[in-house]
């Protein structure tokens, strides 16, 4: 009893002297903090503030840079040669297409007030080229061509736009200017474009200045703060709180300035510039931003900080106020408590001295009420504790050990699994951003860059496969991954894989041969997208590991088993590098490679084989393989398929078009994707093709678009499926749904990174005509395109 009503007394004691200790320690350092860091806290406020504001006028700089990069590609798709220039025919062909792109360019922002291409005068002549500006009713006008003879070199309004990125041999932004054609402030950014180290052109695009001062009002400063925009040599372009565009203006009137070398660098770093004006201290930072200019920021020194020191009075209030309620509800709850604790303080004394029939407090609030039930617990389990008996204690240790056995096996696996995806998804990741890093130092170098882009390419091409395979071997695992079984034409399906990789068979200069004996009965039952990934997986593997120059055969051959079943025996031979024994008995294990070395040349996951494996099974047949080191191997597949009599196959044979050949002038489309990054893309492909786009960012908002343009309107939609609101199999079932022949009949296509069998079936149950996978590929998209629109 007295020891309970002592601890009492001593938590109380103790919990109030913390409390008021706390209160004071945080309240004299608040104020100490405020004081001897004031200098430190002002530079990072005012270089966190100017860096932020600096990255949002920035990135209005970079769409700028994007939108003309993407006229120059556009440009170069166009240019073959340097010939395609100097031909008048051609270079007015070539001026009608660019003019309706660029257009359609300057209409991505609000901000452009001019485009241009103006051809090299030594190639082609004067005035060539072309120069559109916006008018008065907000519409790009054809201007005249000026002769760029006639003017000063560094006249940047009239000719600058055209001799400084020549002179720079570089993508340039020029000084702010007042254009007498806008009536605006303008800022312009100029790449010149060669072809073969030739200069074709000059592309670029006049900006609003205006609009991006605005930006700059609203940078929010005490009463006394305001913002400016310089050049390097002290012009300043604008002021917020007096527009002098083009005077030379320069720095504030500084005195007893602190940091002054930092006007001469190119950022502000962590410190800011410390000087006195008009009997006030006031502080400066600025930060370079891409177009050349310096954002200058200015404020007040006291101004800044004088909210801190208000801020921190009222929270040693709060903190105070905080301290006493504290402490008149700790008095109140302890005391609520006690009582339960004496009467456990009892109960353990009692049981200590073995008595284990002690009375424990009934219906105790909370925790007590938790341990009043603990101490009930351990009183029966002393009890119990003396009639356990050794085999009793041996057989739960037995279990533990087999447990902790059992786990450390599972987190060895995972561990062997992990290392396995870091070792082989880093792998194509440090090509891609290599090559990204090489790329970017090279841009002046066409081929280079080129190269770099490829390499990308073929690493993108291996991570996605990666992340396929890891995908199927999870599903495999799980018992998720299903058969949809459709009618198969087995030579039409052989045909398509050969054609299919093709590329890859000419590329190691490969001599592929098919060999079809004794097939009665072409059509069959089974699912033809796993019976591609089956031999594809094969084939390629061939091709891998088979020196270039070699030899590749794919045999088939018919057994009869029953009046609607065959045994179809398909023969997979090459002439490569071969398999030991050894590796044959482990090649249908996850993650198995033949370690020779073969192995640092030909990049593999190692779940290829055991997924075709895995998929062999599924469809009910079987896989074996015979090789040898240096010989070759042969791999057989074999599967008792269901045959279908006398079908007639009606197919039309038609060339399949290369995307840049697709022209789709006067066509609607409508894109609906909730990933604005995703409706970029495809907006920007699609546009090559002449189409007119429409976009939405969920199923809900495509329907009432659809609704809105009526009956005729759209000849295709590419319809996102995870979407947000109403996602992409309710947009389609409530579009088919509304009745009408067009609705029913109109092309929906998916554009989904949902690329499982599973998902393709559920496309079309709610309506989908066919899909394209993310990411885009330019084949698929034009075999969609040239299906549905051509």
């Amino acid at each position: 009893m007295d020891k309970a009503g002592s601890l009492q007394k001593q938590v109380m004691a103790f919990l109030i002297i913390t409390l008021v200790l706390l209160t004071a320690l945080l309240s004299f350092a608040a104020f100490e903090i405020v004081g001897n860091e004031k200098d430190r806290d002002i530079a990072i406020e005012m270089n966190t503030l100017t860096a932020t504001e600096a990255e949002k006028l920035n990135h209005d700089y970079i769409r700028f840079e994007d939108a003309v990069n993407h006229m120059v590609g556009i440009t170069d798709f166009y240019i073959t040669s340097v010939d395609d220039v100097m031909d008048p025919v051609k270079r007015e062909e070539i001026n009608k297409n660019l003019q309706k792109i660029y257009d359609i360019f300057s209409q991505t922002t609000n901000m452009s007030l001019s485009y241009y291409c103006v051809y090299n005068p030594d190639l082609v002549g004067k005035q060539q080229g072309f120069f559109y500006t916006r008018n008065a009713a907000d519409n790009m006008e054809k201007r005249e061509m000026t002769i760029i003879s006639d003017f000063n070199p560094e006249d940047i309004e009239r000719v600058g736009w055209y001799t400084v990125p020549i002179k720079e041999r570089k993508a340039v932004w020029l000084p702010p200017y007042y254009n007498k054609n806008t009536r605006r402030y303008t800022i312009s950014y100029c790449v010149p474009y060669y072809k073969n180290d030739v200069l074709i052109a000059v592309i670029g695009m006049d900006f609003n200045f205006e609009i991006l001062l605005n930006m700059v009002d609203q940078i929010h400063f005490s009463k006394n703060g305001y913002a400016y925009l310089k050049s390097a040599d002290g012009t300043v372009h604008y002021h917020a709180h007096d527009f002098m565009l083009g005077n030379v203006h320069g720095d504030e009137i500084l005195k007893k300035v602190k940091n002054s070398d930092l006007l001469s660098n190119n950022n502000s770093g962590n410190n800011v510039i410390q000087y006195e004006m008009k009997g006030s201290e006031r502080v400066q930072t600025f930060e370079t931003l891409r177009c050349g200019l310096k954002l200058v920021l200015c404020d007040d020194y006291d101004e800044i900080y004088k909210d801190r020191y208000e801020l921190v009075t009222m929270d040693i209030i709060v903190i105070v106020t905080c301290g006493f309620f504290i402490i008149i509800m700790m008095v109140y709850y302890t005391n609520r408590i006690m009582h339960p604790v004496r009467m456990l303080t009892r109960a353990v004394y009692a049981i200590k001295d073995g008595n284990y029939d002690v009375e424990l407090p009934k219906n105790a609030p909370g925790e007590i009420g938790v341990l009043s039930q603990g101490v009930a617990m351990a009183a029966a389990a002393l009890e119990e504790k003396q009639r356990l008996n050794a085999s009793a204690l041996a057989a739960q240790n037995r279990k533990l050990e087999k447990a902790v056995k059992k786990a450390k096996e599972a987190s060895r696996a995972k561990s062997d699994f992990l290392s396995r995806m870091s070792h082989d998804i880093r792998t194509p990741m440090n090509a891609i951003v290599g090559m990204g890093m090489i790329a970017d130092s090279h841009k002046d170098d066409p081929e280079k860059l080129s190269e770099c882009l490829r390499k990308i390419s073929n690493s993108s091409k291996y991570l996605l496969n990666l992340i396929n395979e890891v995908l199927d071997m999870s599903r495999i695992e799980s018992g998720n991954l299903s058969i949809n079984k459709a009618n198969v034409n087995l030579t039409d399906l052989i045909g398509s894989i050969v054609a299919m990789l093709a590329p890859q068979f000419d590329a190691h200069d490969h001599h592929i041969q098919t060999n079809l004996d004794n097939i009665i009965h072409e059509n069959v039952i089974s699912d033809s997208l796993r019976i591609q990934q089956v031999f594809i997986n094969i084939l390629g593997n061939s091709i891998k590991y088979t020196p270039d120059g070699g030899e590749i055969s794919l045999s088939v051959r018919e057994e009869h088993v029953s009046a609607n079943r065959s045994l179809y025996i398909f023969s997979f031979k090459d002439n490569g590098i071969g398999m030991s024994k050894e590796f044959q008995e482990k090649l249908f294990q996850p993650f198995a490679r033949e370690q020779d070395d073969h192995e640092t040349e030909v990049k593999g996951t190692g779940l290829g084989m055991s997924i075709t494996k895995a998929v062999v099974d599924l469809l009910g047949g079987t896989i074996r393989v015979n090789s040898a080191l240096q010989k070759g191997t042969e791999i057989i597949v074999q599967l008792d398929l269901e045959f279908v009599e006398d079908v007639v196959s009606d197919k039309k044979q038609h060339r399949q078009m290369d995307f840049s050949e697709i022209r789709l002038d006067g066509k609607r489309i409508l894109l609906v994707d909730d990933i604005s990054l995703n409706l970029e893309i495809a907006e920007n492909l699609l546009e090559m093709t002449g189409a007119v786009m429409d976009k939405a960012i969920n199923g809900k908002e495509a329907v009432d678009i659809f609704k809105e343009k009526g009956e005729g309107y759209y000849d295709l939609i590419f319809m996102d499926a995870r979407m947000p609101i109403m996602d992409g199999y309710e947009a389609t079932r409530t579009i088919r749904g509304l009745g009408s022949e067009y609705a029913a009949k109109l092309p929906i296509i998916a554009m989904s990174a949902d690329a499982f069998a599973e998902d393709i079936e559920n496309f079309k149950k709610c309506g989908m005509n066919d899909y394209v996978s993310k990411p885009i590929d330019l084949k698929n998209l034009a075999r969609v395109l040239q299906k549905y629109l051509l």
